[in-house]
């Protein structure tokens, strides 16, 4: 179970979460976790930025999960995605 707002609650089964999946689509397009990207909101999105080589929180993120990750970029509604990804050039 992982609370990923004050009143989202998300259940799922034992050991599928989103760092499963990327480790899943990485492995079928045989990328490295090392150099791969993800960005998360939640705590939802924890299992997939401990993974990935390159996790990315948006600005909106609870405070307990910026103090985890270094990289945080602007919130959703003001193009946090797009902002890191312009840097990459």
């Amino acid at each position: 179970m992982v609370k990923s707002a004050p009143h989202l609650l998300e259940i799922m089964l034992r050991g599928v979460n989103k760092g499963e999946g990327v480790k899943a689509i990485c492995q079928e397009f045989d990328i490295s976790l090392r150099d791969a990207w993800a960005f998360g909101d939640n705590f939802n999105d924890e299992d997939m930025l401990n993974i990935v080589g390159h996790p990315v929180l948006m600005g909106n993120a609870p405070k307990d999960l910026k103090r985890k990750f270094s990289t945080v970029t602007l919130d959703n509604d003001h193009d946090g995605i797009a902002k890191i990804l312009n840097e990459l050039n």
